[in-house]
């Protein structure tokens, strides 16, 4: 009887203290469990902008605008309207930064020529332009965002960390920088430095959804206000 006893001891200690030690020991063993110190995880989105230290003036184009709608079909928004809100949604992140932002227009009633958009700048005495677009295709398939700009060095670099900074959100795919047929733009014909940005494909699903996403157009913006911060500083 006291063997039994002892024996059931000896079986109850087991089940209770030495079982859950060594479940621990072959769970973890000799590795080392991350730990995050910090709290929340750094990634592109959570990182603060930092300040410009230029304070230049950028002119900010949204093209097309007014009794020019640019894409329109049943399944999307007006182009000209995407292009505003994609504009906007940038120059507020480059003032955050601290640059002056003005834009060509403002509302989506407003027509302009190429010569009145650059005569907004122009008149705002902006050091730079920075135009944004949109593309279409009947390929839906087709996607992907390009960069056009001037023959300049300070805007061949810009151009290099725009395409940087938005390939590191997994923005769509990048077709390339073009800064040797900048004269096909009128709005980069200019004494002013200026870029163009065509920000993706509206006709393709991928690019649309993002693009029509407020919270992933804030994204954009931060990415190419960074851009700015770079190269622009």
């Amino acid at each position: 009887m006291k063997k039994a006893v002892i024996y059931l001891c000896i079986a109850i200690f087991l089940a209770l203290v030495i079982q859950p030690n060594l479940n621990v020991s072959l769970r973890y063993g000799s590795s080392r469990v991350p730990t995050n110190t910090s709290g929340t995880p750094t990634t592109n989105e959570n990182i603060d902008i930092k300040k410009c230290k230029s304070k230049a003036t950028i002119c900010i184009d949204p093209t097309y605008g007014g009794d020019d709608a640019g894409y329109t079909s049943d399944d999307t928004t007006p182009e000209k309207e995407l292009v505003l809100d994609l504009s906007q949604a940038i120059g507020s992140q480059l003032s955050n930064a601290g640059y002056k932002v003005v834009y060509t227009r403002e509302d989506n009633d407003t027509t302009l020529s190429d010569s009145e958009r650059l005569e907004i700048a122009e008149k705002n005495d902006a050091d730079y332009i920075l135009s944004i677009s949109l593309n279409h295709d009947s390929n839906p398939f087709v996607k992907g965002y390009s960069i056009f700009t001037q023959n300049d060095d300070q805007m061949i670099e810009l151009a290099g960390d725009l395409s940087d900074e938005l390939n590191s959100i997994s923005y769509s795919q990048f077709l390339g920088a073009d800064s040797d047929h900048y004269d096909n733009f009128a709005i980069l014909d200019s004494s002013t430095p200026a870029i163009l940005i065509d920000l993706g494909y509206i006709t393709n699903a991928d690019d649309y959804k993002k693009m029509t996403d407020e919270s992933y157009q804030q994204t954009i913006a931060k990415a190419i206000t960074k851009a700015f911060v770079k190269a622009v500083n």
